[in-house]
């Protein structure tokens, strides 16, 4: 048995919300969860984390028979069709113009778990009070972080902190990366865009998940990072495995 809860907040700095999250069961024991995180001027950040979406979930609605075998495949070939559409949509409507999104995006069938991923928005685990981070960043400061040009610390107050090395629709064609993970009874999964982890301490993100009524955990976190001060739009969706 799995609980989901999920949110989304604007923040208290921007205008629109170009976050975009969904839910959805694709069989009684399958589930895929979204999160997004649009960029772009006018339309296209909310345009085209909204199109990730849609695009994923189209075509992992026709694959969900070959599941759990051709799960990672599947969820490949999602992604890059979802970058493929966005890029043409961003090359044909001058509105739209070099509009991205992040993506991270889960598929769960009893206790395996696969996410797929591309930008800075985050998967985490968490397992016994401990919160792992299972995504990469794809940023230019996790690069740095990486090549140990700058430390951790650093990066959470480097003024390119939020430029993306890799997003959907940025180039014609993009290589997600893919995780393969089994979850117990009591750990709980959190797909996260930064407007929550860019305000909120991890080990308050961590206490938050395992400390309040679940149905009401995505709402406490993006309460959390409104408390804060809310500066980009905001965005969470928590599972957790009942058994």
């Amino acid at each position: 048995m799995i609980e989901i809860s999920s949110y989304t907040d604007v923040g208290r700095v921007r205008d629109k919300n170009e976050d975009s999250h969904d839910v959805i069961s694709l069989s009684n024991s399958t589930y895929l969860c979204m999160v997004a995180d649009g960029v772009g001027g006018s339309a296209g950040g909310e345009v085209a984390s909204q199109l990730a979406l849609e695009t994923v979930s189209s075509y992992l609605q026709t694959a969900k028979e070959d599941f759990p075998v051709e799960c990672r495949k599947y969820l490949l070939e999602a992604i890059k069709r979802a970058n493929q559409e966005i890029y043409e949509q961003g090359r044909a409507d001058p509105t739209l113009y070099n509009m991205a999104t992040t993506l991270t995006a889960l598929v769960c069938q009893g206790h395996d778990v696969w996410l797929g991923h591309v930008g800075d928005s985050r998967g985490y685990l968490v397992r016994k009070n401990s919160m792992e981070q299972i995504t990469k960043d794809h940023s230019l400061v996790e690069e740095l972080v990486r090549h140990k040009k700058i430390t951790p610390e650093e990066a959470k107050i480097h003024p390119y902190r939020n430029m993306l090395t890799k997003a959907l629709g940025f180039e014609s064609s993009v290589a997600p990366e893919t995780y393969q993970l089994q979850v117990k009874p009591g750990d709980i999964i959190l797909l996260c865009t930064d407007g929550l982890t860019n305000m909120v301490p991890e080990d308050e993100i961590c206490q938050g998940l395992e400390n309040q009524e679940f149905n009401e955990v995505a709402k406490m976190l993006t309460e959390k990072a409104l408390s804060y001060g809310g500066v980009d739009n905001i965005t969470a969706v928590a599972l957790k495995w009942v058994k």
